[in-house]
């Protein structure tokens, strides 16, 4: 599996990346959870959104937002996962259009 959060980042090419980035990610959050909220089936990709929600760096202040991951999948596996801030993009990622 290839791993890459946006254009711009580096491509890691492996799980444990994924779950290093994911770490980092989440390492300033208090209870953070990321719930798939709708799944797109674009062939051979499959779009995920996803709401995460947590308390912000160790207050009671909740923060919740969106993203999209871009799943390429081939003979029923994972090949590379890409991360999107914005629904268009993630269509984008995936050869589509809104």
């Amino acid at each position: 599996m290839t791993w890459s959060r946006t254009a711009s980042c580096p491509t890691t090419p492996s799980k444990e990346g994924f779950f290093q980035a994911t770490a980092d990610w989440t390492e300033g959050f208090q209870d953070w959870t990321a719930t798939a909220v709708e799944f797109l089936d674009a062939g051979d990709q499959v779009l995920v959104q996803v709401r995460q929600t947590a308390l912000a760096g160790g207050s009671a202040i909740p923060v919740e937002s969106d993203f999209w991951f871009v799943f390429a999948m081939r003979e029923k596996k994972i090949v590379r996962l890409s991360f999107h801030n914005r629904r268009a993009e993630a269509l984008e990622a995936a050869g589509l259009r809104e």
